[in-house]
């Protein structure tokens, strides 16, 4: 008998005719995809702690102007009942202004970005915490709105004061509502993904 063929592979017939029954091994065949396969770890952790800083800087805000509502009440005394309950509630809700609005916004790209490169739990949490904030969001620009109305209601021009900062804080609340609703649809992907039966890949050499 001849010496064996050394350059032949794997499932080649061997130098007596005879077909080979060795098949690839199925290690092989997922190392070498996954090591043609670059990784999404490193960015679905920078885009994670993104999403993170992003709502923790809208949460911050909204704490920080809800708080200065009452203060602000208790300080302006001298003035009559609507103008300080009017600016209590101008300050109190100042954090659904367009830059909230456009925080909430963007947390909303970045967790329907992760929704797929996180795990479901972690997307779970940035969307509750998202929701939470969108809906303060719309109870601050209706807050600001009727701020407006009580602050202004006693001077002869607070129609123009009305239709101007209320119905810019209107628009603001409908922004917000528009959050909210991505929000919710983006945690009902995240359920569906999560609900979904995991596929299985054909071995090699089958």
């Amino acid at each position: 008998m001849g010496a064996p063929n050394e350059e032949s592979t794997w499932g080649d017939a061997d130098p007596a005719g005879r077909p080979s029954t060795f098949t690839r091994p199925q290690a092989a065949a997922a190392s070498e995809l996954a090591a043609g396969t670059p990784s999404r770890a490193p960015h679905s952790t920078l885009g994670a702690w993104t999403t993170t800083i992003v709502l923790l800087a809208a949460a911050l805000r909204a704490v920080a102007t809800v708080a200065s509502g009452p203060v602000l009440y208790a300080e302006a005394g001298h003035s009559t009942d609507g103008v300080r309950v009017g600016a209590a509630l101008v300050y109190s809700g100042t954090f659904a202004d367009g830059v909230g609005v456009l925080l909430l916004g963007f947390a909303l790209l970045l967790c329907w970005w992760q929704a797929g490169a996180v795990s479901p739990a972690r997307s779970r949490v940035h969307l509750v915490w998202l929701g939470v904030l969108a809906v303060f969001s719309v109870l601050g620009s209706l807050a600001v709105a009727a701020g407006e109305v009580a602050y202004y209601w006693g001077d002869r021009d607070r129609w123009a004061h009305v239709i101007n900062m209320a119905g810019l804080s209107l628009a603001y609340a409908i922004l917000g509502g528009v959050v909210l609703a991505g929000s919710v649809a983006c945690w009902r992907m995240v359920a569906s993904r999560s609900g979904r039966p995991a596929r299985t890949r054909r071995p090699t050499g089958w």
